[in-house]
Formats: structure tokens, sequence, C-alpha cells
């Protein structure tokens, strides 16, 4: 038995836009995923910095440490130029009333490029070198990824369970002429047993596609899909509010993310005219999101520092009740989209 055999044309229609859909939003995201590498996705871990010292004198220059980024931010409104100095206090990064520049000669600008610490330096990178600007932007503030206030070392430990200071760091800057050096402290926080997360998520899951089993699998869609909903909406508010930037650079990953959840609930729409179309949709949904808050918020569960504006465990909650009903909704999808074959009667 083919597709075009079993598959209603309304089905076949559905799936494609789907499809059309995904792919447009994969090219529309691209840009600002890209973005992100120079601005800073926002990830989860176990290490807090802090700023102790950073004083240059000058109004409107402040140092920032960006917790869900991992990222320094230095902003410069004033007429003083400010200028970030490398490994080797070779000029780096500079910002003042021209904008934005970056010294292609420094090697800093590619070890800070990776942070893992694994970049390339070019044989053309030389600290000793007169710089080379390049213009990033006409703003008046940068973001970069900077290994001395990164913990590069190995991941500690903790007797007493609770965060303890593992690191102190110093970056140099001039103001104008004047040398400033910014200092810091790393902190590490275990994170909580990722356990009873999985174990909420497995018996949502369960609970899901066990309803779907039975005559009552529509109740079991409508309870999957808005609960989803919810969750999905919340961790995007969380993240929202904990992402740097600007909202056109959020804007098409949070627009992703609602509407995939809004599928599930489109699907149940669908389900009393068209079952398969309806069930289809909502596996659209809820498969893409498994997959999308899956790579993005499994950190979450067992990081101490979340990327989130909402408290740790409403941020995990979140995650682990998208997850939980999405793979709930998934199934119930499988069981209800995909026919079964009829027997075909046998001649007498």
């Amino acid at each position: 038995m083919t597709i075009r055999q079993w598959a209603p044309r309304r089905l076949r229609v559905l799936a494609t836009g789907a499809l059309l859909t995904t792919l447009t939003l994969l090219a529309t995201a691209a840009p600002a995923s890209a973005h992100a590498s120079d601005g800073g996705a926002p990830v989860a871990d176990d290490y807090a910095y802090r700023i102790d010292d950073f004083e240059p004198g000058v109004d409107g220059v402040t140092l920032t440490h960006l917790a869900t980024t991992g990222q320094l931010e230095l902003a410069n409104p004033s007429d003083v130029e400010v200028t970030v100095l490398g490994y080797s206090d070779e000029p780096y990064l500079r910002v003042g009333p021209d904008g934005v520049w970056r010294n292609d000669r420094s090697p800093a600008t590619y070890l800070d490029a990776d942070p893992s610490g694994k970049g390339t330096v070019p044989a053309a990178a030389d600290a000793t070198a007169p710089p080379e600007w390049t213009q990033v932007s006409q703003g008046t503030s940068v973001r970069w990824h900077d290994h001395r206030s990164h913990w590069m070392g190995g991941t500690p430990t903790s007797s007493a369970g609770g965060p303890i200071e593992i690191g102190h760091w110093s970056i140099p800057f001039l103001v104008g002429a004047r040398r400033v050096d910014a200092t810091g402290t790393t902190s590490w926080a275990p994170g909580p047993d990722r356990l009873p997360w999985l174990v909420a998520m497995a018996v949502l899951a369960l609970a899901v596609a066990g309803v779907g089993l039975t005559r009552r699998w529509w109740a079991a869609l409508a309870a999957g899909a808005w609960l989803l909903l919810a969750a999905a909406l919340l961790d995007v508010v969380g993240t929202w509010w904990a992402s740097p930037g600007a909202a056109l650079d959020k804007a098409p990953t949070a627009s992703a993310v609602v509407l995939f959840a809004l599928c599930p609930v489109a699907g149940l729409v669908l389900v009393p005219t068209d079952r398969r179309a309806g069930a289809v949709l909502v596996g659209i949904g809820a498969g893409t999101l498994l997959a999308l808050v899956g790579w993005s918020g499994w950190g979450y569960l067992d990081s101490s520092q979340v990327p989130s504006g909402l408290s740790p465990d409403l941020a995990r909650a979140a995650v682990a009740v998208t997850l939980g009903a999405c793979a709930g909704l998934v199934a119930v999808a499988l069981r209800r989209g995909i026919p079964r074959p009829r027997p075909v009667p046998v001649p007498a």
C-alpha cells in the first residue's frame, strides 16, 4: 500500500505545509544563530562569575559579566576611547565614539573565537605588530568571550556540597591612555540530581500515551496539548528575560517554539473532521519541540546556573513538562495518525 492510496489529500497538503514552514523557520533562524555565536547563546552550567573591581573613572563606562552566556560586556557611551588588552597586553578590542573595532593582528581575536580554548591562531597574528583594526559595529558596547574570566580547569568538587570559589582573574584595559585592571572571582556550585526530573518526565509521558491507547484518546491529546503549550510559553518567557540582545535577535527562536507549541492545539481542531490530519499535526509540533527543547534545555535539569528569568526550579519544571508532554503526544500521534491496513477479503 502506497502513501497516495491511504493518505487523504488534506493530509498530504498539511504535511507539505508543515515541512515548508519548518524549512522557512530554520532559514530565518540561521542568521540569528550565527549572530548568537557572536552575541552568545544562553547556556546552563555550574559556574558563576563575579566582577569584584572595575573603576574606569569615566561616567557611563561599565563592565558586566553576562551570567547566561559566560561573556563580558563593555559599554562605553562616553567620548573617551576604551581598549581591551589581549593576553600579551596588545590592543584587542576598542570601543569609543567611532564605534566598536577589533584588532585582527591580536591573537586574542582567534583564541576567544572558540570558548573551549582550541582556537587556531594564524601566522599573521602577532601581538607585537601594529594593530589592524576592523570595525565590528557602530554601537557603543561589545560582548566577547574572554578565557581569562572563564574557568578552563577541570570540574571541581566540594565536600560541603555547596558553592566554592575556584579562581580569581584580571583583565587589563586602557581608558584613554590610562591602564585600568578589572578583577573578578569564579565560583562553582553543584547542580541538582537529574533523576527526579527524569522520573517526572517519564510519568507524564506514560500517562499521556496510556490514555491515548484508550477510547478517550482525544482527552489525552487535549490534556497533553494544553499542558505542552503552557509549559513551552513559560520556558520562552524565562529564556527571553534572561537572554541578552535585541528583540529582533531573539524573536526567530521564540517564534519557532511558540508556533510548534500551537501545532498540537491546532491538531485538536482538526481531529473531529479528519482524525489522521489532526494526529499528524500534533505529532509534527510535539516531535519538533521534543528535539528543540531537548537540545537547548537538557542541561537545565542538572545545572546550578540556569539561563532563565524564572526561578531555577520553575525553569527546570517547564523544560521537564514540555519534554514529557511532547513524548506522550508523539506516541499518541503515531498510534492514531498512522492507518492500520485493512484486511483484504478473500474471495469465496
